[in-house]
């Protein structure tokens, strides 16, 4: 491996717009490349965040001087084009959802293994400082026994019915793009739950504009969670465990703050330093993995993602008309 591992993106949109800004945050890694299906999109892509554009997209592909490629495009897109990587020998960075299906999943594991290449679903928050600290401090016993989460995530979206947002073509609704997050949560800190109910309000489209689940525990945990497209709401979670709890302030999925409250009611907050979006410390790891010569993340595992998956397509099966089967 290059001292400077060298990435590629595929895909020129926003999301891809933010990572590759992160990505020159981040001393051991340089954007070499950048795919878009448009040459003049990709041209100015490149214009902003460095490398060659590229509107060919095996010669992107076939490219000798990409060690790692990140794929920010649509949902419905990152099997297809998770695949292609890895059948060229790239290692795949994937944006979430890694999947929108079980059997997808597996095929895009079971190639990576195949090809002996690294794979990591790109959910950023897990490796965000202020996420650490949480998982750090939750594992320690600070809170005593995590048992009640409540998170929303909620934002106030123009309706556009060819948007990825909306069409569920491209895997579409709250769920998929923005549920995964206080689902993670639920997840990490609680484990997987036994029972779930959900009540979902469908658009002109047929994806969930709004979703209200609640998880339940055998053990009593619960954890109530909310997303909308219709609203924007304070994107906070709470979690609540026997002797204290712990705030996401003020957006829970990205870089902020944490206030742990005590048992005694003393508040304490700690507060990160921001800079960029916070792509860069998925980025960070990733090449940590890539010198290491692993082929799957220690902190975020294909496991972890399939489970999670699990748990999405639990609910997504019961959307009346969403779920991207």
């Amino acid at each position: 491996m290059h001292k400077t591992i060298r990435w590629g993106i595929l895909g020129c949109g926003h999301i891809a717009g933010k990572f590759a800004s992160d990505l020159a945050l981040v001393p051991d890694a340089k954007l070499v490349a950048s795919y878009g299906r448009d040459l003049n999109h990709a041209e100015a892509f490149a214009a902003r965040h460095g490398g060659r554009a590229y509107a060919d997209r095996e010669a992107f592909l076939a490219s000798p001087d990409i060690d790692v490629v990140y794929i920010g495009t649509p949902h419905s897109c990152h099997v297809p084009d998770t695949l292609d990587c890895l059948e060229f020998g790239k290692p795949v960075l994937c944006e979430k959802p890694f999947a929108l299906s079980l059997d997808d999943a597996d095929a895009v594991i079971a190639k990576a293994a195949s090809k002996r290449l690294f794979l990591m679903e790109a959910l950023w928050t897990r490796f965000l400082p202020d996420f650490v600290e949480a998982d750090r401090l939750v594992r320690d016993g600070a809170l005593g026994t995590p048992h009640l989460l409540c998170a929303d995530f909620g934002l106030a979206v123009r309706f556009n019915p060819t948007s990825r947002l909306f069409d569920p073509a491209l895997g579409g609704g709250t769920l998929w793009d923005i549920g995964i997050y206080p689902l993670f949560l639920a997840r990490h800190f609680l484990g997987n739950p036994d029972s779930l109910e959900m009540t979902a309000t469908l658009g002109s489209t047929g994806v969930d504009e709004r979703l209200s689940l609640s998880l339940a525990w055998k053990n009593g945990s619960l954890a109530h969670l909310l997303t909308s497209f219709r609203e924007a709401t304070p994107c906070r979670a709470l979690l609540y465990g026997s002797s204290g709890t712990l705030a996401f302030e003020p957006m829970f999925h990205t870089p902020t703050d944490l206030v742990r409250t005590d048992a005694a009611g003393v508040v304490r907050r700690i507060d990160f330093a921001r800079e960029g979006f916070g792509y860069q410390h998925e980025a960070l790891h990733v090449n940590e993995c890539l010198r290491q010569g692993w082929t799957e993340s220690p902190l975020w595992s294909l496991a972890d993602t399939r489970e999670l998956l699990v748990l999405l397509r639990r609910i997504a099966d019961r959307l009346p008309a969403a779920g991207g089967k």
